[in-house]
């Protein structure tokens, strides 16, 4: 962009002009400006926060990371649900299900553990934590949730032979939206049962 004077008087260009330099191999300072309206000047941070097109990495202080995809809100938040207000012990095979209004007493029936979700979004991400005292069995359990009581998706299955024991998956895309409700079934080992159970699971939503 070109500025002059004419008798005095700054004359200010109407556009710039715009050159793609993706396979350029070079440092690039972002511009700034200080108003979201009329004339201001264009301003840089020289300090660190830097651009280079070729490697498509942005660097930001003393740190730099690599873009990828679409860059989007990423915003979201996460939901939680227990197994029972106290550690309890189950029975070898059996359905539990996990979500809100735990009470003290497991509950094998379906739909008493509802979680009901606040905002539309996709569930992408589900950790359940189980503290016990461990089986000596390595079977294994097995973590699922539901959407309005349809179909269960598995989360993934995990041996109780150890303290603790973790179910996760970061790789799941369930769609919920307002009003919708959740709940998790746990299925209990079918040959040893772990013993004085706590547990919680964690659906992260965005």
């Amino acid at each position: 962009m070109s500025v002059s004077k004419i008798n005095g008087q700054t004359i200010l260009a109407s556009g710039v002009t715009i050159t793609d330099t993706q396979t350029t191999n070079a440092t690039f300072y972002l511009t700034f400006v200080g108003s979201t309206s009329g004339t201001d000047n264009i301003e840089v941070d020289s300090s660190g926060l830097t651009y280079n097109s070729l490697t498509n990495t942005l660097t930001l202080g003393g740190g730099a990371g690599t873009l990828s995809g679409i860059a989007t809100n990423g915003g979201g938040y996460a939901v939680r649900g227990a197994l029972a207000t106290v550690s309890t012990s189950p029975t070898q095979g059996v359905n539990y299900y996990i979500g809100g209004n735990a009470i003290n007493a497991l509950s094998s029936t379906a739909q008493t553990r509802r979680i009901y979700i606040p905002k539309a979004g996709t569930i992408t991400a589900v950790y359940g934590h189980f503290q016990q005292t461990a089986s000596g069995s390595g079977n294994l359990g097995t973590l699922a949730v539901n959407v309005n009581n349809g179909g269960y998706t598995t989360i993934s299955t995990a041996a109780h032979n150890v303290n603790p024991t973790v179910y996760s998956n970061t790789g799941l895309s369930i769609s919920v939206a307002v009003g919708d409700y959740i709940e998790f079934r746990w299925t209990c080992p079918a040959t040893t049962a772990p013993t004085n159970v706590n547990a919680e699971v964690i659906a992260y939503i965005r």
